[in-house]
């Protein structure tokens, strides 16, 4: 009571407005200390500082200059400090583990290998489709901006059929083996349009392309192989220029059969049956016509040798008569040794059968 009558708050400052004297404004402490030491107080003796001191405890302070702070207890910026020291151990293997996971994606995701027998093409998101392929081995590149595309440049065999028409109007089955590959300086290209399955893209185009070419023949002419060898040679010229449009080429293409229908199958057998009999036929007649002129000129040229062996002289004829006679002696003398080296052998062949002992 002796100290609370003492000195006014508002006398030293008039901002400030309180709903009782304060003691603690005698002792001369700053207004801010004044609070924190009622806080204490507060905290520490309890009932009796207001038993004592019962308007100690609301004091209320205005000030629009600078507004009141939170006061921290002395050990706030200790524990503070150990927060922060134990939260950075634990972040700092963590940050660690992430920079060095994320440098190996980046490495692992920036290398790309192309294997034997295949071309990249590399995309740029910024730029597009790059106007070279790159070759065989491992390569560098941007990632997330610069994606490889592998292209399979190796001879890839293909068989597919189709049904066309011929020029007589009959349906016709065709199966056809095909080997394709890219064309390596078109490649970007190829991909552009195509992409990666520029084969299964094309394939359908060089079907229409047969179509077109057997539309120009006769069924006969398809079905026997003596007559087919034009068409297909047709059909390979078409098609690798029909390919050239895709950036595509055509390494070998081989008809693997050709069929129809029974009844047209049948007539066209038939037709080629009476086609070998016309044939036939004709080259019966050309051989009789040239045994014809074969025996006049025999018989010709045995009139003109009789003639000519007629105006020999005596002496002449006695020679040459003389000349065959040995001719054929020598003929027939030769005719009797084979006879008697075959006789000799066969005899000789029995004596050694009849002494196996021997």
């Amino acid at each position: 009571s002796k100290l609370t009558g003492t000195i006014s708050p508002t006398k030293l400052n008039p901002w400030i407005s309180s709903y009782g004297q304060d003691p603690f404004w005698e002792l001369g402490f700053h207004r801010a200390h004044a609070f924190s030491v009622c806080d204490s107080h507060r905290q520490r003796q309890g009932s009796r500082l207001r038993r004592r001191h019962p308007l100690s405890t609301t004091i209320a302070v205005k000030s629009p200059q600078s507004p009141r702070k939170p006061v921290f207890p002395m050990h706030t910026g200790t524990s503070l400090s150990r927060l922060t020291s134990s939260v950075r151990k634990f972040l700092l293997p963590l940050v660690a583990a992430g920079t060095v996971t994320t440098a190996a994606a980046t490495f692992h995701a920036s290398r790309f290998t192309v294997p034997p027998g295949h071309r990249a093409v590399i995309l740029d998101r910024l730029h597009g489709v790059s106007g070279t392929s790159i070759g065989e081995g491992t390569h560098y590149t941007v990632p997330w901006i610069r994606k490889p595309y592998i292209f399979d440049v190796r001879d890839k065999p293909h068989t597919f059929s189709c049904l066309a028409h011929t020029k007589d109007l009959q349906p016709v089955n065709l199966s056809l083996a095909i080997s394709l590959r890219p064309e390596l300086s078109k490649l970007p290209e190829t991909f552009n349009h195509l992409g990666l399955d520029y084969d299964e893209k094309s394939l359908p185009a060089i079907c229409s392309e047969v179509q077109t070419i057997v539309a120009n023949y006769d069924v006969d002419q398809l079905l026997l192989k003596e007559n087919n060898s034009g068409v297909l040679d047709d059909i390979h010229g078409s098609l690798v220029e029909r390919a050239k449009r895709f950036n595509v080429l055509v390494v070998d293409i081989s008809v693997l059969d050709v069929s129809c229908g029974e009844q047209v199958a049948q007539a066209v057998e038939q037709k080629q049956v009476a086609r070998v009999e016309a044939e036939t036929s004709k080259n019966l007649v050309v051989k009789a016509e040239h045994d014809k002129e074969a025996a006049v000129r025999r018989a010709e040229e045995e009139l003109e040798a009789a003639k000519q062996f007629a105006e020999l002289p005596e002496d002449v004829h006695e020679q040459l008569l003389a000349q065959s006679r040995a001719e054929a002696q020598r003929e027939v003398d030769k005719v009797l040794a084979m006879f008697e080296d075959a006789a000799n052998s066969s005899r000789s062949s029995v004596v050694d059968a009849s002494n196996p002992s021997s």
